[in-house]
């Protein structure tokens, strides 16, 4: 019963990690944990005292497994695993030493569902065309603030839309790349990496 009444205090605290936190560095993510629960205490929501977004969102075993694939120990790495296994939206890894990426690229289930490109490749659109289409994994490496991402903007943000198949009748996810309507393949996944330490994002 008194899980059962933290429950969506716990479940507040969750999603306020996944939504808001992941920009954030070790520090700053345990000092706004800290305020999301004084904001929930002040309104009277019980919570977990000892609530730790990595225990919260993750088993032992996920985390050894992590650990075995290459995922460095400490506390900062774990939590950005979690995200990354928690989010919907496509990540963008800030990753100085590619540890991020070295991960991403052990821990996946066989070479062959990885492609790799960058936004300057003259490549780019096709690599991501056979990724989205296959339903690979699309990594973007080595972004730099300098470059131009309108290509492939539809992809990073997501834009995408619903299209009927007129034969199945089945609803499609579709997107707008290089000119031409790709249907979205359901294991189709992009992440995006820079080794700039601090990189000048835009608001899309």
């Amino acid at each position: 019963e008194r899980e059962l009444s933290r429950a969506s205090g716990d479940a507040l605290l969750r999603a306020a990690f996944v939504s808001y936190l992941g920009p954030l560095g070790a520090e700053a993510r345990a000092d706004a944990v800290e305020l999301t629960k004084g904001i929930l205490r002040g309104a009277g929501v019980a919570f977990s005292s000892d609530f730790d977004p990595v225990a919260a969102m993750s088993s032992e075993g996920q985390r050894a497994e992590w650990r075995a694939q290459g995922l460095p120990r400490d506390a900062l790495s774990a939590q950005n695993a979690v995200l990354l296994a928690s989010v919907r939206k496509y990540p963008y890894l800030v990753d100085p030493q590619g540890q991020g990426k070295a991960w991403v690229t052990d821990s996946a289930p066989s070479r062959d569902k990885l492609v790799f490109t960058t936004l300057t490749s003259a490549k780019a659109l096709t690599t991501a065309e056979l990724a989205v289409t296959t339903g690979k994994t699309l990594i973007v490496e080595n972004i730099a603030t300098a470059d131009s991402p309108a290509a492939m903007l539809p992809l990073m943000t997501q834009a995408f839309y619903k299209s009927i198949d007129l034969d199945s009748g089945e609803w499609l996810r579709v997107v707008q790349l290089g000119g031409k309507e790709l249907v979205v393949h359901t294991d189709f996944r992009l992440v995006m990496c820079t080794r700039e330490a601090a990189p000048a994002l835009a608001p899309e």
